[in-house]
C-alpha cells in the first residue's frame, strides 16, 4: 500500500494575503496515517476462481510575524531511498520547521515497490541516471497518489522537494492540475536522462510557479541548479559554499535568504487548484463461465438493463470446431444462463445489442453473416437470418436505427481462420426488424474491415481498418447509406483499430495497437470530434517493466466514461519462444489484463494489469461500464471470464 505521513506544526504567518481562503478543517491534519488506494502492476489480484528576484533578509527586522487565520501547508517530498522521517530529521528542516511556525508540513512517502524502484519517486533506468529511459509509468504512480494526497489534505501553499523529490515536484507540476504558488527545490536535479519525464516537464515549461533553487558547493552529486533555472522563470536561485547534500540549516550562509522566501509579502497568492481526486479502481470479483468445447473465446461484452452482463464468443476454434456462445450473469454477478448456437464448423459470435424485446447478436454461421435475435431470459433463439454476402463473410457489429438495423463487417475474407482481422472488404447492411436485408452499402474503398458501428445526431459512425491494417479508418454515413466523409489516422507502420466507442457529446475514441514509432506493439488511443479531426493520441504498453520488444500490448475494447475520458482494456505480454522474463513470480510470458485510463485531455491518469494468482494467462477483450461506476471485463481465460472492477 502507499502510505503518507504527516506532521503538523501550528503557528503565525508574516503575510498579507489577499485571496488564500481554501484551508482545511483542523481534522485534515491530526497527524493519522491514511492508507493510500494501491495501484496494481502486474498479477498481484486475487482472483474468485485461485487464478526569479532574489530576497536578502533584513538582519534588523521585526521578527515578529502577523497573524494569519490559517495554515499554509507544504507538500514535502523526500529524497530517493529516503523515507519521510528521513526528511523531517535533517537539521535544515527541523531548523526551517522551527523558524517557521507560520507553516505546516506535510512530509508524503513515495511508493514502495523494490522489485521497480525503492522509496523513490520514479524509477532510475536499468543501468542508473547515466542512462536513457522512457518509462514514466512509476511516475505515473506516483502522480495518482499525490492527487491523493492533495485531494485529501490540501490545498498546498507550496510543494518542497530534497534531492530525487526535486525532479518529482518538478514532474508533478507539469503533469497534474494542482498548481503551487511557491516551489521549495532543494539539493535537486531535472529528470535529463528520463526522457518520458523529461519531455512532459518541457512541454509545460515555463512552469507557473515562484520557485527556490537551492545547492550546495559541497554536494557529493551533481546538481542541477542551471537546469532547473530554465524550467522555472524568474526563480530565486541560492548557491551556499559550504554545503552538502542536505538542507541548509541555521548556520549556513544562506538560511535567511530561505526564511526570506518562504515569509515573503504576497499582494495576491492565487488558491490552489485542487483537482478531483483520482480513483484507481480494484478487482471485485472474477467469473468464469466454461463452454462445451476445448476453448472458450468472448469478444464483446454488454451490460445489460437489467444490471447483468452479456458476453458474446465462440466455443471451440474454427474453421472446423466452433460455435457461438452468449453467456449471461446476472447483477449480482451470477450465473444466469448460456446458451451455443450452430453445430460445429466456422461459427462466430462477434457482438450484440440490446433492443425492447430481446438482444440481438451478430456474427458468421458457416462463413455466412448472421444475425439472431434471442430472448433476455434464456437465450432461446426468436429468429435468425442468414445470408451469403459473398465468400467467407461476417457481421461484426450492429446498431438499432428506425425500422431495423445497420450492421457492419467484412465480405470476402483472405484470411478464414483470423477472428478478429480476417482482411476483406469493408460492408455495411441495412436490415429490417427481421434481419433481411434492405441495402448493401460497399465500404471497400475506406476499409478493407468495418469493425464498429454507432448512431448519434441522425447519422452512422463507422470504424475499421484499411487494407492491411495499415491504419485506422473512420467514415461518417447519413442514414440512406451516403458517406459524408472517410478519414484515416495512424503513422508510419501497422496500426490496427479494434476498439471504438462515443459519448454523449457525439466525440470519438478509438483505440488498438500499433507499430508506429514503437519496439513492439504498444496500446494506440485517439480523441476525435464528431467532424473527424484528431483531438490528441496516445501511445503506453508494457506495463509491467519487461524488455519492450518483446512485448505485445493489444487492445480490443474501450468505453467512454462519464468525466470525458475513456477507459481501454487490452492484452499484454510476451509472444516469443526465445524471450521469456520474470520478476518475482509475474514472468513475461504470462499474459494479464491490461486497463487504461485517459482523462478528457489524454492525460494518462491510471494503468493497472491483472492476472491469475496461480499462474496462467489472461487477457482483456472487451469492456463495459457498470451501474456502480465499476466495469466489467471480457477476459480471455479459455473460458468467459468476467472481471468486475470496483468504481473509479
Amino acid at each position: 500500500m502507499l502510505k503518507n505521513q504527516i506532521s503538523t506544526i501550528s503557528f503565525a504567518l508574516l503575510l498579507i494575503l489577499v485571496s488564500f481562503t481554501g484551508c482545511m478543517d483542523d481534522s485534515d491534519s491530526d497527524g493519522d496515517d491514511a492508507e493510500m488506494p494501491d495501484v496494481v502492476i502486474g498479477p498481484e489480484v486475487t482472483t474468485d476462481d485461485g487464478t526569479d528576484t532574489n530576497t536578502t533578509a533584513d538582519e534588523n527586522q521585526d521578527d515578529t510575524p502577523e497573524v494569519y487565520d490559517g495554515p499554509l501547508r507544504i507538500l514535502a517530498l523526500h529524497g530517493g531511498g529516503d523515507s519521510p522521517e528521513g526528511l523531517e530529521n535533517q537539521p535544515g528542516m527541523q531548523d526551517l520547521m522551527a523558524d517557521l511556525p507560520e507553516f505546516e508540513f506535510f512530509f508524503a512517502e513515495a511508493p514502495d515497490d523494490e522489485s521497480l524502484c525503492d522509496h523513490c519517486w520514479y524509477a532510475d533506468p536499468p543501468g542508473g541516471k547515466d542512462e536513457p529511459n522512457e518509462n514514466r509509468s512509476w511516475a505515473d504512480i506516483s502522480i495518482a497518489y499525490l492527487d491523493q494526497v492533495v485531494a485529501d489534505h490540501g490545498p498546498f501553499y507550496g510543494i518542497l522537494g530534497y534531492s530525487q523529490g526535486v525532479p518529482m515536484a518538478t514532474v508533478y507540476i507539469a503533469n497534474s492540475n494542482t498548481t503551487f504558488p511557491k516551489a521549495m527545490l532543494f539539493n535537486g536535479y531535472m529528470p535529463t536522462t528520463h526522457s518520458g519525464l523529461n519531455d512532459t516537464i518541457n512541454e509545460a515549461a515555463p512552469l507557473n510557479t515562484d520557485a527556490l533553487i537551492f545547492g550546495g558547493d559541497e554536494d557529493v552529486f551533481v546538481f542541477g541548479v542551471e537546469e532547473l533555472e530554465v524550467v522555472y522563470p524568474n526563480p530565486t536561485v541560492l548557491v551556499s559554499s559550504t554545503a552538502d547534500h542536505h538542507l541548509p540549516d541555521s548556520s549556513d550562509e544562506t538560511y535567511a535568504d530561505v526564511l526570506a522566501f518562504f515569509r515573503e509579502i504576497i499582494d495576491d497568492v492565487p488558491e490552489p487548484v485542487v483537482p478531483e481526486p483520482v480513483i484507481i479502481p480494484e478487482k471485485d470479483w472474477m467469473r468464469t463461465i466454461e463452454g462445451t468445447q476445448e476453448e472458450s473465446h468472448g469478444h464483446f461484452i454488454l451490460a445489460t438493463s437489467d444490471g447483468g452482463y452479456l458476453q458474446i464468443g465462440e466455443t471451440g476454434f474454427i474453421p472446423d470446431g466452433a460455435k457461438i456462445m452468449v453467456a449471461k450473469l446476472d447483477s449480482t454477478g451470477n450465473y444466469a444462463w448460456k446458451k451455443e448456437y450452430g453445430t460445429l464448423g466456422h461459427n462466430l459470435g462477434n457482438s450484440a445489442i440490446e433492443v425492447d424485446d430481446g438482444y440481438v447478436v451478430v456474427g458468421a454461421l458457416d462463413q455466412d453473416s448472421t444475425i439472431m435475435k434471442i430472448d433476455k431470459d434464456d437465450g432461446t433463439v426468436i429468429f435468425t437470418s442468414t445470408f451469403n454476402a459473398g465468400g467467407s463473410d461476417a457481421l461484426e457489429n450492429v446498431v438499432e436505427i428506425s425500422g431495423g438495423y445497420a450492421a457492419v463487417g467484412y465480405v470476402a475474407a483472405e484470411d478464414t481462420e483470423n477472428t478478429f482481422y480476417a482482411e476483406g472488404e469493408g460492408q455495411m447492411v441495412f436490415l429490417d426488424e427481421l434481419g433481411t436485408v434492405e441495402q448493401v452499402v460497399d465500404l471497400n474503398s475506406y476499409m478493407s474491415h468495418a469493425y464498429r458501428i454507432a448512431s448519434y445526431d441522425g447519422q452512422l459512425i463507422i470504424s475499421g481498418l484499411t487494407e492491411e491494417a495499415l491504419d485506422y479508418a473512420l467514415v461518417k454515413m447519413d442514414m440512406d447509406g451516403t458517406v459524408v466523409w472517410g478519414k484515416t489516422y495512424g503513422g508510419s507502420a501497422n496500426d490496427h483499430n479494434f476498439a471504438f466507442d462515443m459519448n454523449s457529446n457525439g466525440t470519438i475514441f478509438l483505440s488498438g495497437h500499433t507499430l508506429s514509432g514503437t519496439a513492439n506493439w504498444d496500446t494506440y488511443t485517439m480523441m476525435i470530434d464528431n467532424d473527424g479531426n484528431l483531438l490528441w493520441e496516445n501511445k503506453t504498453g508494457n506495463p509491467r517493466g519487461f524488455d519492450p520488444q518483446y512485448i505485445h500490448d493489444e487492445v480490443w475494447g474501450l468505453k467512454a466514461t462519464d468525466d470525458g475520458g475513456v477507459i481501454v482494456v487490452a492484452g499484454t505480454g510476451d509472444e516469443y519462444e526465445e524471450y521469456s522474463e520474470c520478476n518475482g513470480d509475474d514472468c513475461s510470458d504470462s499474459w494479464r489484463v491490461y486497463v487504461i485510463k485517459y482523462a478528457d485531455d489524454g492525460t494518462l491518469e491510471w494503468e493497472l494489469t491483472f492476472g491469475p494468482s496461480a499462474g496462467g494467462d489472461w487477457a482483456g477483450e472487451d469492456i463495459c461500464l457498470s451501474s456502480d461506476g465499476g466495469a466489467v471485463i471480457a477476459v480471455d481465460n479459455g473460458h468467459f471470464g468476467f472481471l468486475k472492477l470496483t468504481p473509479f
